[in-house]
């Protein structure tokens, strides 16, 4: 079916989006300079038609399917064509026809927050911001007329070629701002209203819309999202709550009264409801492509967020974050929840037993207690699971340094899965006739020692196992100690090997979360995940970063470059 873009900016808690008139904007952040970050990739997926890159200023150059964009780079698409941006937390925009875009910073605070900014040149997007902790994190997209600033808003954001600015809040309120002759001037933009800035002017007073600019007006009268919209306070600070959205150009309309968010006909048609269906997704690390490829599984089985199910996905920075997380998805009526989390599940079982819960590509539940077999899980946990990830790394190193005799492992200090991977990779270790030694690390702070003992230790390569803190809070540590210490690593996720490390070897993450769409799917339609048996991905990704090998001095045989999914050079 064709894909419908629900378009709901889910809560930015800090940091604001802003429309303002200032000739060439920058955004004014009012809540203090925020600490230093660390670039970030972000991935860029055509979803049709003709869409162009032009890297750090050189000529735009046709790209295809998934490609990774920095900051300098710009995103053209052509008449017909929508692309999507997704940043390392979850976030997104997707960028709809005739449009072009400026990446001009993305980056992880210190603190382990988003700060990521987008110049909009011409054309239409429409922006989600996950729910953030962090109050130093932003989220700002600016243009040559205005800026604009939310705290967690369902937003389009429109720029004519004259440079007018048209504003619609769908969820939430939005703030305008815009300076005229020194004077700031502040309007706020409940949810249903719509604001315009010409060149020079002020923001005009809010009025309602009927016509979303990135979805066409509503054709059926099914129940509204259940929303709460802040009584505005021109004088205050922005605080608003959650949200997201995208795809289709119609204009705006305004009439007396707000119009409830569009609702569409989805196929395959799911059972009616009462509202739309809730469903919780708790991720650690970068999950960014993963709960996209989620959310586009969903809306092709007939699930469109915004019309008949509502995703709550919040940015998780610590696995001590799951529990009150999991208490408020049960407050606010979540009928299943689903995770590539452990940690996750364990919290969401202790706190809501009787709650269905989707595996997206978790270790083995049997050996974690979660279900009673594969086959027939016989509780409220099922889905996708990957199996396999240790010794497939552990093969892979040893066949690109087939003289290697001792391979340190880093692992998680803690975790009740660090046993018995650690028990399983021994046994692959004896095969492959390698000494492993295994090396815990609890956070980022213990990541330098771990590799200054593997290295007195004689460890020639290290394979830095699928954990928590491995690979979201302390991924990017691990990266610059391994090249610090100049060891060969393996990893498991891909995003690692984007941020420079020498491989990644696991389970194609975004293919599981399309798997994990159908379990869902299945239980909001009656099945019972008691009788589901659980799935054991087969789909796997190998990326190899050539610049780091380079780095390194070491060379990479062809035959095994030739099985790589990605060498990124």
């Amino acid at each position: 079916m064709t894909r419908r873009p629900r378009w709901m900016l889910v809560g930015l808690l800090a940091g604001f989006l802003a429309v303002g008139t200032v000739g060439a904007a920058a955004l004014v952040f009012r809540v203090g300079q925020p600490p230093t970050g660390v670039a970030q990739a972000t991935t860029l997926s055509v979803l049709r038609g003709q869409v162009e890159v032009s890297r750090g200023g050189a000529d735009f150059s046709a790209v295809t399917g998934d490609s990774v964009v920095r900051a300098g780079d710009q995103v053209r698409t052509g008449g017909n064509a929508v692309a999507l941006l997704t940043y390392f937390d979850g976030s997104f925009t997707e960028i709809q026809p005739s449009t072009t875009v400026e990446i001009t910073q993305v980056d992880r605070l210190t603190t382990g927050g988003p700060r990521i900014s987008i110049r909009q040149e011409l054309g239409l997007t429409w922006n989600r911001v996950e729910r953030l902790v962090d109050p130093q994190s932003r989220f700002e997209t600016t243009t040559a007329t205005a800026y604009a600033y939310v705290r967690g808003t369902d937003y389009n954001v429109q720029v004519q070629a004259n440079q007018q600015v048209v504003v619609q809040a769908v969820i939430d309120s939005v703030i305008v701002e815009a300076t005229v002759n020194g004077q700031t001037i502040q309007v706020v933009v409940p949810q249903g209203f719509q604001t315009t800035v010409e060149p020079g002017q002020a923001p005009s007073p809010p009025e309602s819309f009927v016509t979303n600019l990135v979805r066409p007006a509503p054709t059926s009268t099914a129940t509204p999202i259940p929303t709460t919209v802040a009584t505005p306070r021109p004088t205050d600070s922005p605080t608003a709550t959650p949200t997201e959205g995208p795809t289709e150009t119609p204009t705006a309309t305004p009439t007396a009264t707000p119009t409830p968010t569009p609702s569409v006909t989805p196929t395959p048609e799911p059972p009616a409801a009462v509202g739309p269906r809730r469903v919780g997704y708790l991720a650690l690390g970068q999950p960014g492509a993963q709960i996209a490829t989620f959310r586009r599984a969903l809306s092709d089985l007939g699930y469109v967020e915004g019309d008949n199910i509502i995703l709550d996905a919040p940015v998780v920075l610590t696995s001590d974050q799951y529990a009150p997380l999991v208490a408020a998805m049960v407050a606010s009526g979540v009928e299943l929840i689903a995770s590539n989390d452990s940690s996750a599940i364990a919290a969401a079982r202790a706190a809501a037993p009787s709650i269905p819960i989707v595996l997206v590509g978790t270790g083995n539940p049997v050996t974690a207690g979660f279900v009673a077999s594969l086959e027939r899980p016989g509780g409220n946990v099922t889905g996708v699971v990957a199996l396999g990830e240790g010794p497939a790394q552990l093969t892979r190193l040893k066949e690109v340094f087939p003289s290697v005799s001792r391979m340190a492992v880093l692992v998680q200090q803690g975790h009740p899965l660090t046993p018995p991977f650690v028990s399983g990779l021994q046994a692959t270790a004896r095969q492959l006739g390698v000494e492993l030694l295994p090396f815990e690390v609890s956070d980022a702070s213990d990541v330098d020692a771990a590799f200054d003992a593997a290295v007195a230790a004689g460890a020639e390569a290290m394979v830095v196992a699928r954990f928590p803190v491995t690979t979201a809070t302390a991924a990017g540590q691990i990266v610059r100690s391994a090249a610090d210490h100049r060891i060969p690593t393996i990893y498991s996720p891909r995003g690692s090997a984007v941020l420079g490390g020498l491989m990644s070897y696991g389970n194609d993450n975004s293919a599981i979360a399309g798997e994990a769409a159908g379990y869902v799917v299945r239980i909001l339609e009656g099945a019972s995940p008691a009788e589901m048996p659980a799935e054991v991905s087969s789909r796997f990704e190998f990326v190899i970063n050539l610049r780091t090998a380079q780095a390194l001095g070491v060379s990479i045989p062809d035959s095994i470059l030739a099985q790589a999914t990605e060498v990124i050079r």
